[in-house]
């Protein structure tokens, strides 16, 4: 089990760390690398507080799905908060580090960025991924 940061160190990291890192790495420019279509259903591993969850919901669109798995709470209430204010009903969270309880072969794209390098458990949610993306899926 990965170990979550204190609900201070998410706060600073919300706060001040990611809007430094999106100044630096704009996240619309990160997600310009990937094709995300309406209808696609798309997992955004380790969503921390949605800064490519939202942007991801709405370039799948209604007929689309994301799930956003985080192993902090905090960072799925901010996502949830934030799938409301701009109307999102297609945004669904996952509390875990590594279980994502989804079907096999189901998801068009994972979205997996600045995470890997903090599990504990690498092999686990790799094997985990592979299982639940479908075989001409993109990761």
């Amino acid at each position: 089990m990965e170990k979550k940061m204190s609900n201070f160190a998410f706060r600073m990291m919300k706060n001040v760390g990611m809007p430094i890192r999106n100044l630096l790495m704009p996240p619309d420019k990160i997600l310009s690398e990937v094709e995300i279509k309406p209808g696609y259903k798309v997992l955004d591993f380790g969503c921390g507080p949605g800064i490519f969850t939202i942007p991801i919901a709405e370039k799948t669109g209604q007929s689309g799905l994301v799930y956003a798995l985080d192993i902090h709470s905090l960072a799925l209430k901010a996502v949830e908060e934030k799938a409301e204010k701009e109307g999102h009903a297609n945004i669904k969270t996952i509390l875990s580090s590594c279980s994502t309880s989804l079907s096999d072969n189901c998801l068009d794209i994972i979205i997996f960025f600045d995470v890997y390098h903090v599990l504990n458990n690498q092999k686990e949610v790799l094997r985990e991924l592979h299982r639940v993306l479908k075989p001409e899926a993109i990761m």
